[in-house]
């Protein structure tokens, strides 16, 4: 397919840019810096290990637990929400 033949994408770029609309007078939004200070692995060898660490941080580790937190992170649901205000604005 030649460059000619394949304009974009998506057939309607209205569709695709929809959020302008509403990105008006916002805020300038910044990440925080999540980034651990430092990773380390560590090897339980045995479930007594496992048990006796997950007490010590206080913290449930299970056989598929593949990361963890320390001191433990809370990830309240009210920081991946959002109100829109006018439901009926298309």
């Amino acid at each position: 397919m030649s460059e000619k033949e394949q304009k974009s994408l998506f057939e309607n770029m209205d569709d695709f840019n929809h959020w302008n609309k509403h990105w008006k007078n916002m805020p300038e939004f910044k990440n925080k810096d999540v980034k651990p200070y430092l990773t380390v692995k560590l090897h339980l060898l045995t479930k007594e290990a496992k048990e006796k660490f997950a007490k010590l941080i206080d913290q449930t580790i299970t056989e598929k637990t593949q990361y963890i937190n320390y001191p433990k992170k809370d990830f309240s649901p009210k920081e991946y929400l959002y109100v829109n205000e006018d439901e009926n604005e298309s």
